[in-house]
């Protein structure tokens, strides 16, 4: 069989909607990559790591390490289906390359943390990473950018209870994490920037997690929201 007048394969996407100065922007994501271990302090980075040996992830073999994802995972807000009890989120800025600008939302990379001890490349793949409907131009943001508080919640039943918080001052700067990914990263490519360490060291699953971006003066720039729901097995008829 003949190839003529196949024509290119295109690259798969996720088209998602944002809320840019008011109005609606739509994205393209044709590439995701998600950063690991990058904060700026590398005391903060072995923190983080110890963080996740106490789930069973082992010591990666590099830092900071970029990690390539499947860009049909991304959504905004909404639910995640967990498999199980054992995932969990992380909230981070997020670079949403354009072909004549770049935008920046915030973002959860929900990962399976069973998985992951196993293989963190493959624990990336699972589950959705959520996004937030606001978006700003990285250039706007840059002038005041390590000031920029980020903070996640978690809820569990009760109150939302902090989880992260902390400022962009000690994730890795948008500039820094542009030269990692590469000169030529193509329009269409989402990028996460790794997260903060979570407040007292206590990675854990929770059925609702939250994050919010602040602007100095305490106003915010960006929120998510979602609940995760684990799916329950199915009931067999001889277990009735």
């Amino acid at each position: 069989m003949s190839g003529e007048g196949i024509g290119p394969v295109r690259k798969p996407g996720r088209t998602l909607t944002f809320d840019h100065a008011g109005a609606p922007m739509r994205f393209t994501a044709r590439r995701l990559l998600a950063g690991g271990y990058t904060g700026r302090d590398p005391a903060a980075v072995e923190e983080h790591i110890a963080e996740l040996a106490l789930l069973g992830v082992p010591r990666p073999d590099h830092v900071p390490w970029i990690f390539v994802a499947n860009p049909q995972v991304l959504q905004v807000d909404g639910t995640v289906w967990a498999y199980d009890g054992t995932s969990s989120g992380e909230a981070e800025y997020v670079l949403l390359i354009g072909r004549d600008d770049i935008f920046v939302c915030i973002g959860s990379d929900h990962t399976d943390r069973g998985l992951e001890s196993l293989s963190i490349e493959k624990s990336k793949q699972v589950y959705p990473k959520i996004l937030s409907r606001q978006v700003w131009r990285l250039d706007d943001l840059l002038p005041h950018w390590d000031d920029l508080r980020l903070r996640s919640r978690v809820q569990e039943g009760g109150e939302p209870e902090d989880y992260q918080h902390g400022t962009l001052a000690q994730l890795i700067r948008p500039e820094r994490l542009l030269d990692l990914v590469g000169p030529d990263p193509g329009a269409g490519t989402a990028v996460f920037s790794g997260t903060l360490p979570v407040l007292g060291g206590n990675v854990r699953p929770a059925p609702r997690f939250e994050a919010e971006l602040f602007d100095t003066d305490g106003r915010s720039l960006a929120a998510l929201a979602y609940d995760v729901v684990v799916l329950q097995p199915q009931v067999q008829p001889d277990e009735r």
